[in-house]
C-alpha cells in the first residue's frame, strides 16, 4: 500500500491541530480551522485519477445513485403502523427542536443519514433483538453533489495509480482517506461530544463555507463489508411525499419472501387495524403497497411532479422486519432478520 508512516504522521498532526483549535479556542470564526479545512478540501472537484474519474459524484434521477435507504427500529409493535404509513415523517430527519447531535451534525441541526443498500441501513442502526425495523427508500429528485470518500482506499492501494498522481494530490487523497476512516470509526457512549466535534465542523464547512458548496458525503460503513453510508446536509435534505391527501388511497400488504397478498385493500387514511393485525404474525417481512381509488397495484407511486424538494419518499417500498438475532465479533456486526 502506498501509504507510509509519514502520511499517517502528517495527517494525525494536522487532525490534532484542527481538533485542538476547535475544542479549546473558537469553534466559530476560527481562522486556523478554516485554513486547515481549505488545505484539506482545496479544489477537490477537479481531482482526476484513472480514466478521468472523480471523487465528487452526482446523485439524482438518471444517476447511479438515485435513491437512499433509511431505517429505524421500534421496540413496540404499536409504533410500527404509524411509521409504515408516514415514513417521510417517522423515518426522515427529526424536527430541529428534538434533533440530537450526530457524527456530522450538532444538536438542533438535523441532517439526513442513510445507506445505499438495505443490509447497511439495518446494520448501522444496531437494532436490539426483539425490535421491529421499518425501512424505506427515498428517491433523489434534484441533483446532489457528494464527496465520495468510499472511493479513496482502492486508489491508495493501487501502487501504480497512486504513483501516477502528483505529490500534492497524493497527500490530499491520503488525508481525505483518513477523514473517511474517522467517519466510520465508532465513538464510544458519553464521548460523542468530543468525538463528533471535528467531523461536525467539517460537515458545516463543506455545506456552507466552502465554494462550491457540497450537498453531502458518502463514506464506508464499518458495519457491513463494502457497505456505504450517506449523509445529506440540512440545506439539501427536504422531503416530500408524492401525494398530499390520503383520502382516496388504499394499502395492501405483501409477503416479500413468499409472494402474494396478505390483506385486501384497506383505506389508508383511517384504518390501521388490518395492518396491525398482519404485523402480529411472527417471522414475516412485509411490504406495503399503495394504490389510488382501488386501481391495480403498481410498484411505484403516481408520478406527481415535485419541484421544491430534494428527496421523495417511495412508500411502496416500505418494509418491516423483525430482528431475531444480533451478534458482534470484533468490528463486524451481524444482524439476522426475518
Amino acid at each position: 500500500m502506498p501509504l507510509h508512516g509519514d502520511h499517517t504522521r502528517d495527517f494525525l498532526n494536522l487532525w490534532e491541530r484542527l481538533s485542538d483549535s476547535i475544542r479549546s479556542r473558537n469553534r466559530f470564526f476560527n481562522s486556523e480551522a478554516i485554513e486547515i479545512l481549505n488545505s484539506l478540501f482545496d479544489d477537490i472537484e477537479n481531482i482526476r485519477y484513472g480514466d478521468d474519474e472523480k471523487i465528487i459524484t452526482t446523485a439524482g434521477e438518471g444517476c447511479e445513485i438515485d435513491e437512499i435507504i433509511r431505517a429505524r427500529f421500534f421496540t413496540s409493535l404499536e409504533d410500527v403502523p404509524k411509521a409504515m404509513l408516514n415514513p417521510e415523517k417517522e423515518l426522515g430527519p427529526p424536527p430541529a427542536h428534538i434533533a440530537g447531535e450526530g457524527r456530522l451534525n450538532p444538536a438542533g441541526l438535523p441532517v439526513f443519514y442513510g445507506a445505499l443498500d438495505i443490509e447497511t441501513a439495518y446494520a448501522e442502526i444496531r437494532a436490539p433483538v426483539g425490535s421491529y425495523v421499518v425501512s424505506t427508500k427515498f428517491k433523489v429528485k434534484k441533483e446532489l453533489k457528494l464527496l465520495d470518500l468510499s472511493r479513496l482506499r482502492p486508489i491508495l492501494e493501487d501502487g501504480d495509480l497512486f504513483d501516477s498522481l502528483s505529490p500534492k494530490i497524493q497527500n490530499q487523497l491520503s488525508n481525505l482517506m483518513f477523514i473517511g476512516a474517522k467517519l466510520a470509526f465508532p465513538v464510544l457512549p458519553r464521548h460523542e461530544h468530543n468525538g463528533y466535534l471535528t467531523t461536525q465542523v467539517i460537515a458545516d464547512f463543506l455545506s456552507s463555507l466552502r465554494v462550491p458548496k457540497l450537498d453531502g458525503i458518502i463514506y464506508s460503513s464499518s458495519q457491513t463489508f463494502g457497505g456505504k453510508n450517506i449523509v445529506i446536509f440540512q440545506k439539501s435534505s427536504s422531503i416530500a411525499s408524492n401525494y398530499t391527501s390520503l383520502d382516496n388511497y388504499y394499502f395492501r400488504l405483501f409477503n416479500i419472501e413468499q409472494g402474494g397478498n396478505l390483506s385486501a385493500d384497506v383505506p389508508l387514511n383511517h384504518e390501521r387495524a388490518e395492518l396491525h393485525r398482519m404485523l402480529l404474525k411472527p417471522n414475516q417481512q412485509i411490504a406495503l403497497g399503495i394504490c389510488e381509488n382501488r386501481k391495480p397495484m403498481r410498484p411505484a407511486f403516481i408520478n406527481n411532479p415535485i419541484n421544491n424538494y430534494n428527496l421523495e419518499v417511495v412508500r411502496a417500498s416500505t418494509k418491516v422486519a423483525y430482528i431475531r438475532s444480533f451478534s458482534c465479533e470484533s468490528t463486524e456486526i451481524q444482524v439476522q432478520w426475518e
